[in-house]
């Protein structure tokens, strides 16, 4: 990211699948208010950008699957005509695609490594850091991205680290109080 030259990049994991118009529609928030500097899509697997629903049986985040004979490009045709087009602003995104206005990123001085080596947590941290300066985080309410959710380290690695993520943002944000902010959601 220090690298790059554009004005916006984009942090993409990759257990996604990109649908047409994704990053037209991320970018359409964006060039709305000037103080918008994180935006992300709805997706099937992205805690509180999950569509249709938010939460499984067991009370956890939903993974929501396709439905039969579905494809994520079909999901995302339905997402964008049912939309209205709202961009919700929020004080956090799910990082697992995520535009990102560089100077703001910059000027926040990045991910903080030392605290997430290993990832899970770190955007939450940044989209805090960008909410108590001042800067706006939105969703693109209109877009679809598919999410394959734990690809990336499976589900028990996963919990290791969302729970040392947790942690980490704990001390550095004693005035957040994460567990009130995703019930609000």
């Amino acid at each position: 990211m220090r690298a790059a030259e554009s004005e916006w990049v984009v942090l993409l994991n990759s257990d996604t699948i990109l649908t047409r118009g994704w990053l037209e529609g991320l970018l359409e928030v964006a060039a709305e208010d000037p103080s918008v500097a994180f935006v992300g899509p709805v997706s099937n697997a992205a805690t509180f950008q999950s569509v249709p629903e938010l939460y499984g049986a067991d009370g956890k985040f939903a993974v929501n699957a396709l439905p039969p004979g579905w494809t994520p490009e079909r999901m995302a045709a339905l997402v964008a005509a049912e939309s209205d087009r709202d961009f919700p602003e929020t004080p956090l995104l799910n990082g697992f695609c995520t535009l990102m206005r560089r100077s703001a990123v910059l000027e926040l001085g990045g991910f903080n490594t030392e605290a997430f080596p290993a990832g899970y947590g770190e955007e939450n941290d940044l989209c805090t850091r960008a909410h108590k300066s001042g800067y706006k985080l939105k969703i693109a309410d209109h877009v679809y991205v598919y999410h394959s959710k734990s690809a990336s380290f499976g589900g028990e690695r996963r919990n290791e680290l969302a729970k040392a993520g947790s942690r980490a943002l704990k001390a550095l944000h004693p005035d957040v109080d994460y567990n009130a902010l995703t019930a609000a959601f």
